[in-house]
């Protein structure tokens, strides 16, 4: 929480990536993101509950997409396939 939030996707190349959210706290370091990418990329129960959370995001983006800028349900997709395809 606070200065340390990280935005995890999956970047062009079908990778796993982090990237530091801007806060009032101020910014996640390049420590901070490393460090979320691979405590996702290590814990099976903390990408099982990242699958639920992104999951249910994603459809309720696409069920009420009112007041976003973009629809970034196809994101979601990508990232939900991506964390289930890891060991």
């Amino acid at each position: 929480m606070g200065k340390d939030e990280v935005s995890i996707a999956v970047n062009k190349e079908g990778e796993l990536v982090g990237t530091p959210i801007r806060l009032k706290g101020g910014l996640a370091t390049n420590k901070s993101v490393k460090q979320a990418v691979d405590a996702v990329a290590k814990d099976p129960k903390l990408r099982a509950d990242l699958i639920v959370k992104a999951t249910s995001a994603r459809e309720h983006m696409l069920d009420h997409n009112w007041g976003n800028k973009q629809n970034r349900a196809d994101e979601m997709k990508k990232l939900i396939d991506k964390l289930e395809s890891m060991p």
